[in-house]
Protein backbone atom coordinates (compact mmCIF):
# COMPACT_ATOMS: atom_id res chain seq x y z
CA UNK A 1 0.00 0.00 0.00
CA UNK A 2 2.73 2.31 1.15
CA UNK A 3 4.44 1.41 -2.50
CA UNK A 4 1.55 2.64 -4.03
CA UNK A 5 0.94 5.64 -2.14
CA UNK A 6 4.55 6.80 -3.28
CA UNK A 7 3.92 5.97 -7.04
CA UNK A 8 1.12 7.93 -6.80
CA UNK A 9 2.69 10.60 -5.53
CA UNK A 10 5.73 10.50 -8.15
CA UNK A 11 3.46 10.18 -10.67
CA UNK A 12 1.33 13.40 -9.59
CA UNK A 13 4.99 15.32 -9.05
CA UNK A 14 5.90 14.42 -12.29
CA UNK A 15 2.16 15.37 -14.02
CA UNK A 16 2.64 18.54 -12.22
CA UNK A 17 6.11 19.46 -14.13
CA UNK A 18 5.19 18.10 -17.35
CA UNK A 19 1.66 20.29 -17.65
CA UNK A 20 4.63 23.58 -15.63
CA UNK A 21 6.89 22.90 -18.71
CA UNK A 22 3.33 22.82 -21.68
CA UNK A 23 2.45 25.98 -20.41
CA UNK A 24 5.55 27.56 -20.56
CA UNK A 25 6.20 26.19 -24.10
CA UNK A 26 2.60 27.35 -25.17
CA UNK A 27 2.91 30.83 -24.06
CA UNK A 28 7.03 30.89 -25.34
CA UNK A 29 4.89 30.10 -28.55
CA UNK A 30 2.62 32.22 -27.99
CA UNK A 31 5.49 35.17 -27.94
CA UNK A 32 7.08 33.79 -30.86
CA UNK A 33 4.15 33.81 -33.19
CA UNK A 34 3.49 37.10 -32.13
CA UNK A 35 7.04 37.91 -32.89
CA UNK A 36 6.57 36.78 -36.03
CA UNK A 37 3.38 38.34 -37.09
CA UNK A 38 5.23 41.91 -36.09
CA UNK A 39 7.75 41.18 -38.45
CA UNK A 40 5.77 40.24 -41.20
CA UNK A 41 3.46 43.22 -40.70
CA UNK A 42 7.28 45.36 -40.90
CA UNK A 43 8.50 43.50 -43.68
CA UNK A 44 5.17 44.60 -45.46
CA UNK A 45 4.77 48.05 -44.99
CA UNK A 46 8.95 49.22 -44.85
CA UNK A 47 10.15 46.91 -47.91
CA UNK A 48 12.58 44.44 -45.94
CA UNK A 49 15.45 42.62 -46.91
CA UNK A 50 16.16 39.07 -45.89
CA UNK A 51 18.92 40.43 -43.65
CA UNK A 52 16.85 42.73 -41.67
CA UNK A 53 13.83 40.15 -41.49
CA UNK A 54 16.28 37.52 -39.86
CA UNK A 55 17.42 40.39 -37.28
CA UNK A 56 14.26 42.06 -36.40
CA UNK A 57 13.03 38.05 -35.89
CA UNK A 58 15.31 38.26 -33.26
CA UNK A 59 14.66 41.69 -31.97
CA UNK A 60 11.10 41.25 -31.98
CA UNK A 61 10.82 38.21 -30.01
CA UNK A 62 13.35 39.76 -27.47
CA UNK A 63 10.80 42.81 -27.52
CA UNK A 64 8.08 40.27 -26.81
CA UNK A 65 9.37 38.33 -24.03
CA UNK A 66 10.40 41.04 -22.10
CA UNK A 67 7.15 42.83 -22.46
CA UNK A 68 6.10 39.66 -21.26
CA UNK A 69 8.35 40.11 -17.60
CA UNK A 70 7.07 43.08 -17.19
CA UNK A 71 3.50 42.11 -17.69
CA UNK A 72 4.03 39.43 -14.87
CA UNK A 73 6.41 41.27 -12.70
CA UNK A 74 5.09 42.19 -9.18
CA UNK A 75 5.97 45.68 -9.83
CA UNK A 76 3.54 49.21 -9.22
CA UNK A 77 1.83 50.48 -12.50
CA UNK A 78 4.40 53.49 -12.45
CA UNK A 79 7.84 51.11 -12.22
CA UNK A 80 6.29 49.03 -14.82
CA UNK A 81 5.22 52.02 -16.86
CA UNK A 82 8.86 53.74 -16.54
CA UNK A 83 10.41 50.35 -17.52
CA UNK A 84 8.25 49.22 -20.40
CA UNK A 85 9.09 53.12 -21.80
CA UNK A 86 12.89 52.61 -21.25
CA UNK A 87 12.78 49.42 -23.05
CA UNK A 88 11.25 50.82 -25.65
CA UNK A 89 13.34 53.41 -26.56
CA UNK A 90 16.18 50.89 -26.42
CA UNK A 91 14.25 48.54 -28.83
CA UNK A 92 13.42 51.51 -31.08
CA UNK A 93 17.39 52.34 -31.17
CA UNK A 94 18.14 48.93 -31.90
CA UNK A 95 15.58 49.38 -34.58
CA UNK A 96 16.96 52.51 -35.96
CA UNK A 97 20.05 50.14 -36.37
CA UNK A 98 19.11 47.56 -38.30
CA UNK A 99 16.95 49.86 -40.60
CA UNK A 100 18.04 52.79 -43.47
CA UNK A 101 16.91 56.23 -43.20
CA UNK A 102 13.71 56.13 -45.07
CA UNK A 103 12.55 52.66 -43.29
CA UNK A 104 13.01 54.38 -40.69
CA UNK A 105 10.72 57.10 -41.06
CA UNK A 106 7.90 55.19 -42.08
CA UNK A 107 8.55 53.22 -38.69
CA UNK A 108 8.31 56.19 -36.65
CA UNK A 109 5.29 57.22 -38.63
CA UNK A 110 3.04 54.07 -38.26
CA UNK A 111 4.42 53.61 -34.02
CA UNK A 112 3.69 56.79 -33.35
CA UNK A 113 -0.06 56.16 -35.21
CA UNK A 114 -0.32 53.32 -32.94
CA UNK A 115 0.50 54.72 -29.78
CA UNK A 116 -1.99 57.33 -30.59
CA UNK A 117 -4.84 55.09 -31.16
CA UNK A 118 -3.99 52.72 -28.28
CA UNK A 119 -4.23 56.00 -25.97
CA UNK A 120 -7.15 56.68 -27.33
CA UNK A 121 -8.83 53.44 -26.92
CA UNK A 122 -7.51 53.61 -23.44
CA UNK A 123 -9.23 57.24 -22.87
CA UNK A 124 -12.77 55.74 -24.10
CA UNK A 125 -12.65 53.22 -21.44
Amino acid sequence: MKIRLLLFAIAVSVSSISFGQTRTSDSDNDLKEKAMELTEEMTSYLNLSDSQVERLKVLNYSFMQKKEEFVKANISPEDRAAKVKAFEERHTATIKQILDNEQFEKFQTKYSNMKLEKANQVKKK
